[in-house]
């Protein structure tokens, strides 16, 4: 190693992040000041680099983590001058890896930044200004991060152990075995954020752009100090860009350990393939995020990548969509077959939801009707008998007949009746009108709306797609040749659709499914509210039974008891028997004698024979005037 230069030290393991072992920032600095003649070699110096830039990267996600999180949301964190240090109730493990992967944006209690001196009080974030943010755009801007974070502290951990640090850099490195045991882990959460990160600058851009509230300003001051103080970015836009390049470091890093590798060493091979695999990895998500702008393009949300009004056949007239033949869908291909049943289900679900929606209104119309009719009734009922009704009860909600209302006729007056109004008028009606609509709105037509609404997204996406089908089918049909090449237009479209069906095919059963499941819900819930409904309404009438039946009679006439209040009904017949043959005297309730067939073709031809005369008369009379005119 004689003349070799020797290679610049690392820096040091962030203060954001201290080690979760006995290894220190001195020990890894002795490490890289041996004499002279332990000089680190170009892969020591490789696999280090790997090792220093993961730390300071998992350093800067710790610190969106723990301050730019906790201080967008306005919780507090302690900031004092002093030098930069971050402590958790001096806990060895980091800080990073306090929660589990699933728990997203939770940082600690009790967590604190300290920063320099020098740095300018006016940057001190006021906590009386409210918070900077709300949680929602808290979620949109830092997505995943949290989860992220504790990734690269495994990440960190994982790789002190593979280089083996401890052990003085003695050839028994199994960098390579590690990669390949942790890819799986990284691409899920890497694929996450990676695709919501244009959401995230366009949010945070659309929060600055125009006039950002005083808490945000002094957020964003604050947050400007600490990125350039402590880390390498200078803003919040350059942070949360770390994780996209990150991911796509990760093969350059392998690469370079493996050009310094000699062939015996056993883990060659395997850095090949973890090269191998994050290069994928990286082209994985590079896909998935191109989809997802096209989904975007699609819904609006960004650049409209699938509107397309013409597209140009080499050198003919442009095409438009309508123009190409409609080809027969595509069942062979597995995605298009899956999203054609998906697509059936959706609409099917669809219009069961709007059904099932209006059959509620209409039932829950109905009862009220119902109860207002029966406290119309009651009301006539009075006015027969001659009874009189108190005022209160004088309110007519249907406003049908405004006669009722004006005035109370008669003058007996009976305790029973008014026992009986008091419970349409008290109970029944209210228990319809508020208690059942309120109920109904809020556990049953409410979530069916929102499941209703959004639907709209998937349904736009597949009109889309259906729109870019015969681009793509054109483009696998079309004739290719040197002269004849397909527009870049054709080729943007196909791609498109590929896109659009590849992530429908994915997502759109689960999204389908997930619907299934809250339209079922909803009807299960339906069946509650009726049962509680009826249950109530029983509840009620059964009262008015036993403060009206006669002694001895069953109260529960229902349950076998030899008494079921017969003598309550005789009583009730007797009283109404006089009303009952003034009643059945009137023409207007005694139905219509029923006629045979004949006795119907007989009254059809007397009607006509009547329709003729009454012609005739006409035409004579029309003359007679006619002549009279004359």
């Amino acid at each position: 190693m004689e003349g070799q230069p020797t290679p610049p030290r690392p820096p040091p393991r962030s203060r954001l992040r201290p080690p979760t072992r006995a290894l220190s920032n001195s020990e890894v600095s002795a490490a890289m000041s041996e004499p002279e003649e332990k000089k680190m070699t170009k892969r020591q110096h490789a696999l280090l680099e790997l090792l220093s830039s993961e730390r300071a990267y998992a350093s800067d996600l710790a610190l969106m983590r723990e301050i730019h999180i906790p201080l967008a949301l306005g919780r507090p964190v302690s900031i004092v001058p002093s030098s930069l240090k971050l402590s958790t109730n001096e806990s060895s493990r980091s800080v990073s890896t306090a929660t589990s992967p699933g728990q997203d944006m939770s940082p600690l209690p009790g967590s604190s930044i300290d920063l320099t001196s020098d740095t300018p009080s006016s940057f001190v974030f006021d906590p009386s200004l409210g918070p900077p943010m709300t949680p929602h755009s808290t979620k949109i801007i830092f997505s995943n991060i949290s989860e992220l974070a504790v990734l690269a502290d495994l990440m960190s951990e994982g790789l002190e152990e593979a280089i083996g640090v401890d052990n003085e850099f003695e050839g028994r490195d199994r960098v390579g075995e590690f990669f390949l045991r942790v890819a799986t882990d990284l691409e899920g959460p890497y694929t996450r954020y990676i695709t919501r990160h244009p959401i995230a600058l366009a949010h945070l851009h659309s929060l600055t752009s125009s006039e950002p509230s005083p808490a945000l300003q002094s957020y964003l001051q604050l947050t400007r100090v600490l990125s350039t103080s402590f880390t390498h970015a200078w803003d919040i836009q350059s942070l949360l860009i770390k994780p996209v390049q990150r991911l796509l470091k990760y093969s350059l890093l392998l690469q370079a350990i493996i050009d310094e590798t000699p062939s015996t060493h056993p883990d060659l091979a395997a850095l090949k393939s973890a090269k191998t695999r994050m290069e994928e990895i990286s082209r994985s998500v590079n896909e998935e995020r191109r989809k997802a702008e096209v989904v975007r393009g699609v819904l609006g949300l960004d650049e409209d990548v699938s509107k397309r009004p013409s597209v140009m056949m080499g050198n003919s007239s442009p095409m438009l969509a309508s123009d190409i033949i409609e080809p027969s869908q595509d069942l062979a291909n597995p995605e298009a077959a899956l999203i054609d049943i998906t697509r059936k289900r959706l609409v099917a679900m669809t219009q069961f939801a709007h059904t099932f929606a209006a059959a509620i209104m209409d039932w829950q119309q109905a009862v009220k009707v119902c109860m207002e009719k029966l406290k119309l009734w009651a009301l006539g009922f009075a006015r027969v008998l001659g009874l009189s009704v108190p005022v209160q009860y004088l309110v007519d909600p249907s406003g049908l007949d405004p006669t009722i209302s004006a005035t109370s006729q008669g003058g007996g007056e009976s305790e029973a009746f008014n026992a009986f109004l008091a419970l349409i008028t008290s109970h029944l009606l209210p228990l319809t009108s508020t208690t059942l609509h309120g109920k109904l709105t809020t556990t049953i037509l409410t979530p069916l709306s929102t499941l209703l609404t959004s639907t709209k997204s998937p349904q736009k996406l597949l009109s889309s797609l259906s729109s870019l089908e015969p681009y793509h089918t054109y483009l696998l049909n079309m004739p290719l040749s040197a002269k004849n090449r397909p527009p870049q237009s054709l080729l943007d479209a196909s791609r498109d659709y590929v896109a659009l069906r590849s992530i429908l095919s994915r997502e759109l059963p689960q999204f389908v499914s997930l619907m299934e499941r809250g339209v079922d819900a909803s009807v299960k819930e339906f069946v509650q509210v009726q049962k509680i409904w009826y249950s109530d309404l029983r509840g009620a009438w059964r009262g008015l039974w036993d403060c009206l039946r006669v002694d001895g009679e069953s109260l529960f006439p229902d349950l076998g008891t030899a008494d079921g209040g017969e003598g309550t009904i005789e009583n009730w017949s007797l009283r109404f028997t006089e009303v009952a043959v003034v009643v059945s005297s009137l023409k207007s309730v005694r139905p219509p004698p029923r006629m045979t067939e004949k006795e119907k073709e007989r009254e059809r031809r007397r009607e006509l024979e009547r329709e003729r005369e009454r012609v005739k008369d006409l035409e004579k009379r029309e003359r007679q005037l006619r002549f009279a005119g004359e």
